[in-house]
């Protein structure tokens, strides 16, 4: 995570990294795009870098779970 946010021009700190790599189900893909989307909130809701609070504030408003699960897909 540290690297892909270097790559973006963001900073970020290793708590909020290991956030959103636990909820990135192990895919670095899924990883990326979600420090993308947690990159944008920071920039618009936050300081402009990432740290824990913004990181879990923008994923549960992608509803995003705690258990690495989208909230639409436990409706099955």
């Amino acid at each position: 995570m540290k690297r892909s946010a270097a790559i973006l021009n963001i900073d970020i700190n290793e708590i909020a990294a290991q956030e959103i790599a636990s909820r990135s189900r192990g895919t670095p893909r899924i990883a990326n795009a979600l420090l993308r989307r947690v990159r944008d909130f920071a920039q618009v809701k936050g300081t402009g870098s990432i740290d824990l609070d913004i990181t879990r504030y923008s994923l549960e408003a992608l509803n995003i779970d705690k258990h690495v699960l989208m909230k639409w897909t436990t409706g099955y």
